[in-house]
């Protein structure tokens, strides 16, 4: 699947938080965080068709940050055990071109964004032939 990165985001607003890459075997641990209370992401490579999503256990597998779990952790704790099945998203491509087929135009966004639920947002970027891809859109 390629690299995933977890994250524990402070609920609190300019608190930071700590993200780690997660080896091959699944297993890590993040420690070193201070006393808060954190909701947990797990975040594919960008260029990988794998989905964003948040550790919740009402909402197994959400993509929405306010769907998930809050976890108290005290300045001893580290965050283990919280784990995430990854699931695979749709891709999105196609080409950009100039008004009047003027030709290929690179450096554009393109993006998919959820319509009428939370926000949800995955985009790519057109290369110099004009080609885009956007990947992990749910």
């Amino acid at each position: 699947m390629g690299e995933v990165t977890v994250c524990a985001q402070s609920v609190v607003i300019g608190v930071p938080g700590r993200c780690i890459g997660v080896p091959p075997s699944g297993e890590y641990t993040l420690g070193n965080l201070d006393a808060d209370e954190y909701r947990v992401s797990f975040q594919p490579a960008f260029d990988s068709n794998y989905v964003r999503q948040y550790y919740s256990e009402d909402h197994p597998g959400t993509i929405y940050f306010a769907d998930a779990t809050v976890l108290s952790l005290d300045a001893s704790d580290d965050l283990t055990g919280i784990d995430a099945a990854i699931e695979e998203g749709a891709t999105i491509s196609g080409t950009v071109v100039g008004e009047g087929d003027t030709g290929p135009i690179e450096g554009i966004q393109v993006c998919a964004e959820e319509i009428g639920g939370a926000w949800y947002q995955t985009c790519g970027q057109t290369q110099a032939d004009g080609t885009y891809q956007v990947v992990g859109v749910r």
